[in-house]
Parts: C-alpha cells; sequence; structure tokens
C-alpha cells in the first residue's frame, strides 16, 4: 500500500498543492459523532447529532531533529498560513478517514515550541478549524 502525505492547496484539488515532507506523529481527526445525549419529557435520553462538526483538527510533531532536511522549510510554509482559509487532503495518514477527500479549514493556530537546549528539536502542533 502507497501512504500519501497530507496537502493543502487553495482550492480542492491536486494541481498545485503543498505536500508536507513529513507527516505528523499524532493526528487528530475527530472520527467519533458529534452528538449530544438530550433529555425528553417521558422516556429515555434521544440522541442529537450535530449537522456540522466544528471540532479542530490537531496536527503534532514531537521531537524533530532541525537539521532534518526540509523541515525548517516547510515551518515557514504552515506559520504562512495561520489565519487563511485552505483545503486540506489528508490523504491516507488516517484509516478512518480513507475517502475524506478535500476539507475547507481555517488555519487557527502554528505553534513551535522553542527549543530548551542540547540538540536543538521542533515540537509542533497546528489547530485546523473546519469551515462551512
Amino acid at each position: 500500500m502507497t501512504y500519501t502525505r497530507i496537502a493543502f492547496n487553495d482550492t480542492a484539488t491536486y494541481s498545485g498543492a503543498y505536500y508536507l515532507i513529513l507527516n505528523p506523529s499524532k493526528l487528530e481527526l475527530n472520527s467519533s459523532e458529534a452528538c449530544s445525549r438530550k433529555d425528553i419529557l417521558d422516556g429515555a435520553k434521544v440522541k442529537q447529532s450535530a449537522y456540522f462538526d466544528s471540532r479542530p483538527y490537531v496536527l503534532q510533531w514531537a521531537n524533530i531533529p532541525s537539521n532534518y532536511s526540509g523541515f525548517p522549510t516547510m515551518l515557514n510554509v504552515l506559520v504562512s498560513y495561520k489565519n487563511h482559509v485552505k483545503y486540506v487532503n489528508f490523504g491516507s495518514v488516517d484509516y478512518a478517514f480513507p475517502t475524506l477527500g478535500w476539507t475547507k479549514v481555517r488555519v487557527d493556530d502554528v505553534k513551535v515550541e522553542p527549543p530548551t537546549g542540547g540538540k536543538i528539536k521542533y515540537n509542533v502542533e497546528i489547530l485546523l478549524n473546519p469551515e462551512v
């Protein structure tokens, strides 16, 4: 099986897409259903599903060496996406969404943890909020 990298683009196409050089080490795509239980007057609770799932997607990289080829450039590109609306395709990085396709998101935050000494390593977290 061929694994694909996560791609970002201004449109929902592969043409001109930016592919990450390294997929995240942790990815939260909220594969569970967005729903809540509601009380009713004369019976058991009922399940109410959300019309739109607004839970953020979280991408995390941990302990990536600063000399990892192309990683600092990838960070610069991702930081430039902050506060912009993009389309993201998660490809085959998560088995729960093999056909998710392109999703419209707002890149809310790109957190790069500063090195604390020793060999410089990156810890990065990106928050993507789904758009309608």
